[in-house]
């Protein structure tokens, strides 16, 4: 019922509802399975964004789970990572009416952030907010994660691809590209970046986002900390 109402408002405003972000994503916490860390040799991506779900794409979505709960593809998570053991900030889409924030992914634990309170708290749009904000909220974000057993996944598949994302115990560095005036061709393009930091793993992904990118990150990932250890 929150859903649908929360829905309803936003699709009559054309615009995301951080409230209604709050609010859902935290009944979307209650249902999801504990978090546990993962294997620093595993990595996993949960496309969270509701503009990559194949029934708003017009893909084909016959085969495809439940948004409300499940991954849209299972098949993703890597073998013996229970879902759980991500911490999510559900991103993507935020300038549209289909906002993923309200999506309840049962198997993700959801950290009271969305892409939209996000942008709002550190000014990423329109213009960046100080490092130093940045550097307090990134910090934040992942204290919250690693404190409740998880990793993390961000996600930002909106018009602000978020780039550079470097993580250290001093400090945060961040920049942000404008994708569409950067990159026209990121509308049609598959694009996806990937970082890792302390067994946590960062990704920015953008609407077009398939599997083969996907798999290929994480092989990337995979790779690089065999190469280390």
């Amino acid at each position: 019922m929150k859903e649908r109402s929360c829905a309803r408002r936003r699709l009559a405003a054309g615009t995301t509802t951080v409230l209604c972000a709050v609010a859902l994503g935290l009944a979307g916490a209650a249902n999801a399975e504990p978090g546990t860390p993962f294997p620093a040799d595993q990595v996993g991506i949960l496309p969270v964004a509701l503009a990559d779900l194949p029934e708003r794409a017009g893909l084909n979505p016959e085969n495809e789970p439940s948004v409300d709960t499940e991954p849209i593809n299972p098949t993703w998570w890597p073998k013996g990572v229970p879902p759980g053991s991500w911490c999510a900030v559900l991103g993507g889409a935020t300038e549209t009416v289909f906002d993923p924030a309200p999506i309840s992914f049962r198997r993700v634990r959801y950290t009271g952030w969305s892409n939209a309170m996000l942008k709002q708290e550190i000014g990423v749009y329109p213009q960046p907010a100080p490092a130093a904000k940045v550097t307090q909220r990134i910090g934040k974000l992942l204290t919250d994660c690693r404190n409740s057993g998880s990793s993390v996944l961000m996600t930002d598949s909106g018009t602000q691809s978020l780039t550079d994302l470097t993580v250290t115990p001093a400090a945060v560095s961040w920049r942000v590209t404008n994708s569409r005036e950067a990159r026209p061709d990121l509308t049609t393009q598959s694009h996806y970046e990937l970082r890792s930091v302390d067994n946590v793993v960062i990704a920015v992904m953008n609407h077009q986002m398939g599997s083969t990118n996907i798999a290929a990150g994480v092989a990337e990932i995979v790779a690089a900390r065999a190469a280390r250890s």
